[in-house]
C-alpha cells in the first residue's frame, strides 16, 4: 500500500459514495423554473459540486443575480430533503466492497461532506451506510468548509489518526485540495466532470470506480 501504515480512509459523500449529483439538478432545476429562471445545465451545475451552503450561495447570486439567494438556495435544500426522503438513493459501484476491503484490513472509515448533519445522516442511513462508519464530520461542525482542510483534519482528529496516516476519497475538485491542504494522500475518482490536470497532479491516483480502489489498498 502507498501509505503504510493506513489507519482511515475518509470518504467524500455525494458524488463519490451516492449517485446523488444529477438528481439533485433536475430538483434544483424545478425550483429556478417556479421561480422564472434559467435551468442549469449539468456543466453550469458542476460549479457547485463539493462546496457547503454558503458556497453555494455565492454560486447562485453569481449565476441569478436578480434573485435572493439566500431564500432561493433555502428553497433548493427544502426540495431535494424532500426528494431524498421520497425517492430511492443510489450508492456508486464498488462501495460496499471497498468497505468489506477495509474491514479486512483493520481500517477505519469517516465520512466528511459539506452536507449539513440533518441531511447527511439522512441519507447515510437511508443507504445503509451509516452503519458501516466510524465517524460522519457534516459540513456544520467546521468553521470553513472545503477546498480549506478543516472538515478533513477534524475527521482524523475524531478518529486518532494523524493526516499521514489517512487516505481520501474524492470526486471533486474542492475535496481534492481540502484533502491537500490537510496533508493528506487523495484518490480521485470523478462523477460529473473529469479532474483537471492541476488538480490530477494533487492526486495518488485516478480511479474509475471504488471497485477500481480495492486492489491498490492490497498492493
Amino acid at each position: 500500500m502507498l501509505i503504510n501504515p493506513l489507519k482511515l480512509v475518509i470518504f467524500d459523500k455525494d458524488g463519490l459514495m451516492m449517485d446523488t449529483e444529477r438528481p439533485v439538478v433536475t430538483v434544483w432545476n424545478e425550483v429556478f423554473t417556479e421561480w422564472g429562471l434559467e435551468p442549469l445545465s449539468e456543466e453550469a451545475y458542476t460549479k457547485f459540486v463539493g462546496f457547503d451552503r454558503r458556497g453555494n450561495m455565492r454560486q447562485m447570486q453569481a449565476f441569478f443575480p436578480q434573485a435572493n439567494a439566500e431564500e432561493l438556495c433555502a428553497a433548493c435544500g427544502l426540495r431535494t430533503r424532500e426528494y431524498f426522503t421520497n425517492n430511492p438513493i443510489d450508492t456508486k459501484p464498488g462501495l460496499f466492497e471497498l468497505f468489506d476491503a477495509l474491514d479486512e484490513l483493520g481500517v477505519k472509515k469517516a465520512v466528511a461532506t459539506s452536507s449539513g448533519s440533518r441531511s447527511a445522516h439522512m441519507t447515510l442511513e437511508k443507504c445503509g451506510i451509516l452503519p458501516r462508519v466510524d465517524a460522519v464530520i457534516s459540513g456544520d461542525m467546521v468553521e470553513r468548509n472545503k477546498p480549506a482542510p478543516d472538515i478533513y483534519l477534524l475527521a482524523a482528529k475524531t478518529l486518532g489518526a494523524d493526516p499521514s496516516e489517512c487516505l481520501v476519497l474524492e470526486d471533486s475538485n474542492a475535496g481534492v485540495t481540502a484533502a491537500n491542504a490537510a496533508g493528506m494522500a487523495v484518490i480521485v475518482v470523478p462523477d460529473m466532470i473529469d479532474t483537471p490536470p492541476d488538480i490530477l497532479e494533487l492526486c495518488l491516483c485516478r480511479c474509475d470506480s471504488l471497485h477500481d480502489v480495492i486492489p491498490i489498498l492490497f498492493a
